[in-house]
This record gives C-alpha cells, structure tokens and sequence, in this order.
C-alpha cells in the first residue's frame, strides 16, 4: 500500500518534502509485512543514522505475512501465506497463528518503543479466502480485510468507482485513493499542507489509469501494466531512494548483499561501543 506502480501517499510524501529540499526515502516493498518493516527500520537505522528530527511514517501490513529471506536470496514477498499455493506445504507443516500474532505485536511494539513515529496507520488489503480452516480466530484473521464495512471506510467508495476494472483485478488503492489518504489523513497528523505539485501529479496519475489501464483491462484483464508503470513513477522521483537501495538489491531483488553490509555496520557499532 506504499510503494506500488503508481504514486502511493508515501510517494505523495517524498515528493512534498523533496520540494523543500529534504533528503528522503520509501522503504516499503510490496507483499511484506510487520517484521519486514521493523527490519527496514533497523536498516535503515544502521545505514542513515535515525534521529528524533527525521520524519517516519508507517502503514502497517497484514500479519499473516512470512517475512523471511529464503533460499535464493530473496524476500518472498507473496502477500498473505495463507491460500498461496506455493506454500501450501510450509503451512500444513509449519503454520501456527500463535507464531505470528506473537511476531506482529513484537515487530509493532520493538517500533513503537525504538523510534519516535510521527505517523502510523492501516490499509484494509485486499486478501480473499473463500475456504474456512475450521479454526475460529484463523478465519477472522483471514477475512478480516473484506469486510464490506471495513473495505468501505478504509477506500473511499465514490473513488473505488472510478475504476471498476482495475479493482476486479488489483487490490491496490488507486491514486485518487491514495491522495484523499494523504491529504485527509496524514498531511494533517504531519501539521503540514502539500505543495500544489503534490495534487496535480496525484491528477496526472489518476488520469493516466482512468484513460489508459482502465480501457485496457476492459479489453483483455490479464492486461500487465505493473511493470509497466512503475518505473515510469519512479522515474518522477529521482531524489527518493528505495527498497532495492536500503538493501543494495538494485540487480534484481536479491538482498545477500545488503544483508552482509548490515552486518558488517553492525560489528563496526559494537566494536567502537
């Protein structure tokens, strides 16, 4: 919900405060969850030295997210564990809700008591599971998200209904939604009025889905516009750094050699302390 293929509210973000000339950054990666962010918090703190004068902003993820770093090198970056099926055997074997409560309230409150947060909120993700498991507080984790109620208050619904194909086929919000956010929900928690520019490139973007993507998934709605468009957004954002530059993982997503780098800041800490 805050790093996507169009300008997210912490797009919106980076590009206000990049007018006044601040250094920043987008962190989030698409498909994490809570542990993920409190380790690109950690990161982050290792690699750019977080102070109280720093702005930082949160949108805590789902907690049915496995945020490991497998095999290969990478985050598995799949969303929800629950219902995919390559995991279909990690979570007949391996599965407890336990485990993951217990990893959520640890990675929120460890945040919460290590940094100063000047914002933090929630969106409703768009995770759906037919299939009961049986178990009571499972199935209300799993479906807690869609909700009609839930879903409504979180997305605006005249804004959702400006593009009803992309909605059929994505759970992300659209920029029109991620700009109402930004502007009715973070800029006044922040104390601050985005630059003009902000509302105009929230436009540009909403435009761009409303005549292009929209009419394309009319056509043919295993259309792919992800890739498609997300560089061309980066590309609007030269100052801001990412994901793939807090873990060095800019030659594809594989972050071993972020991850060693972490290390090594990490025993220079200890050893000079």
């Amino acid at each position: 919900m805050s790093n996507f293929s169009w300008p997210t509210w912490a797009d919106g973000l980076c590009y206000h405060f990049d007018k006044l000339g601040w250094e920043t950054h987008n962190f989030a990666c698409s498909g994490m969850g809570n542990e993920h962010i409190q380790h690109a918090l950690t990161m982050a703190d290792l690699k750019y030295n977080i102070t109280d004068e720093d702005v930082i902003c949160i949108q805590w993820s789902s907690w049915i997210r496995e945020d490991r770093i497998w095999k290969d090198g990478n985050f598995s970056r799949i969303g929800s564990i629950i219902g995919c099926d390559e995991f279909t055997d990690f979570v007949d074997n391996y599965f407890s809700l336990e485990n993951y409560i217990l990893k959520n309230i640890n990675a929120i409150h460890a945040v919460n008591k290590s940094y100063n947060i000047n914002y933090q909120g929630h969106i409703a993700a768009n995770e759906e599971f037919e299939k009961a498991t049986g178990d009571i507080l499972l199935d209300e984790f799993i479906t807690i998200n869609n909700k009609e109620k839930l879903f409504e208050m979180n997305r605006p619904y005249k804004l959702m209904l400006l593009t009803p194909n992309l909605n059929a086929t994505d759970g992300h919000p659209n920029p029109a939604i991620q700009h109402w956010y930004l502007t009715n929900k973070i800029a006044p928690k922040l104390g601050i009025t985005l630059d003009s520019s902000v509302n105009e490139w929230f436009e540009h973007w909403q435009d761009i889905i409303e005549t292009q993507i929209e009419p394309e998934l009319e056509k043919n709605p295993d259309y792919e516009w992800r890739s498609k468009y997300w560089p061309i957004k980066q590309a609007q954002l030269p100052n801001t750094k990412t994901w793939y530059d807090l873990w060095n993982a800019n030659g594809g997503g594989n972050v071993a050699e972020g991850i060693r780098d972490m290390l090594k800041i990490y025993k220079s800490l200890i050893n000079s302390t």
